[in-house]
């Protein structure tokens, strides 16, 4: 059985042997007016979720709209397994996001988590 998470308009499925991945919708591909989704994995590293790039890109179902989106996705419970997620793209510029609000990180609390994860935000 999976469980399904609201993070900041993005579904986040866990399954049962441990595996996460990511879900979001946005319109106007592969034309102005298409629904369509992008997925890809994501993991907890230290307590903080990694986002992955996305693997797929996927239409719609017929007749789903972007609106019928948001509103299944307002009803799912929130992300509450970390209290930070960063994409896999920012670990580069260490924008890390509160789960809860979605703010970023500040500064000198993102340095902390960027070490723990194994990376520096020093310029070499």
């Amino acid at each position: 059985m999976s469980s399904i998470f609201n993070l900041q308009n993005n579904w986040v499925i866990g399954e049962d042997k441990g595996r996460l991945w990511w879900i979001t919708y946005f319109e106007g591909y592969p034309e102005e007016g298409c629904l369509s989704s992008l997925s890809g994995k994501c993991w907890i590293d230290n307590g903080v979720l990694i986002i992955s790039r996305w693997k797929s890109i996927s239409p719609a179902e017929e007749g789903e709209t972007l609106d019928g989106y948001y509103k299944q996705i307002a009803d799912l419970p929130k992300w509450n397994k970390t209290k930070y997620f960063v994409k896999n793209d920012d670990l580069f510029t260490a924008q890390i996001y509160y789960c809860d609000s979605g703010d970023v990180v500040p500064d000198d609390e993102a340095d902390e988590i960027m070490t723990k994860l194994g990376y520096s935000r020093e310029i070499e």
